[in-house]
């Protein structure tokens, strides 16, 4: 009875799918064929080891890249995986033994707000919002978690604003508990907190302060 409970309680994510690319995506390939000299040709400055380094190409508002020798090609709403067999496809019809690889160049996502800020990581796909919040560091203890906002761009290119509470257990069910890439986490303070202190240090200081003030002071007399 308890296990039906939990299972009540935590329900399975509905969310939990391979990402589909969208436009304003940034992606980069390489080509993959026996033959050197249309390898080389083609991977001039792909090294997908060091995706800082690559110069990628993006996706318009068409849906497409615009490729070399390829022209545009049609990627929005493809998974990593059906990217790189349409390539490979097209790729073949100038080497017979093409295979494509692709890394995604925009895989990050942004945070605002007191409680930190920066570009972070996707490391894992599926990355979760409480993993997110365990990569960003320390989070305040006057961090309102029930009001956080995530900013993320629709398929189309629009930006999409959700109000989510972390405080409740039906955040596993929402769409927005996988953060996507480019998704902007933004985490207010809580307004009507009484104690202004920011971290576990600052709220040490506060308290650790006063108490060496007044030892000092004693050891005067």
């Amino acid at each position: 009875m308890l296990q039906d409970q939990k299972q009540d309680f935590y329900p399975t994510s509905q969310y939990l799918e391979p990402y589909k690319l969208r436009i304003g995506d940034e992606i980069a390939y390489t080509l993959l064929t026996v033959n050197d000299e249309i390898q080389s040709l083609y991977n001039v400055g792909m090294n997908l080891t060091a995706i800082g380094s690559l110069s990628p190409f993006v996706i318009f508002d068409d849906g497409c890249v615009a490729l070399p020798t390829l022209g545009r090609v049609k990627l929005v709403d493809l998974t990593i995986k059906e990217a790189e067999s349409l390539l490979s496809q097209e790729f073949k019809k100038i080497t017979s033994d093409a295979q494509v690889r692709i890394v995604l160049c925009n895989d990050y996502y942004f945070v605002l707000g007191d409680n930190g800020k920066g570009k972070f990581y996707l490391y894992k796909d599926n990355l979760t919002i409480f993993q997110a919040l365990a990569q960003i560091g320390e989070i305040s203890f006057i961090a309102d978690l029930r009001k956080v906002k995530i900013i993320r761009k629709d398929a189309q290119g629009n930006d999409v604003v959700k109000d989510v509470d972390l405080t409740k257990a039906s955040i596993i069910n929402d769409e927005f508990y996988y953060l996507l890439p480019n998704d902007v986490l933004y985490i207010p303070n809580n307004s009507k907190a009484f104690f202004r202190i920011n971290s576990v240090s600052a709220f040490l200081g506060t308290f650790i302060a006063p108490i060496s003030l007044f030892i000092i002071v004693l050891s005067l007399f």
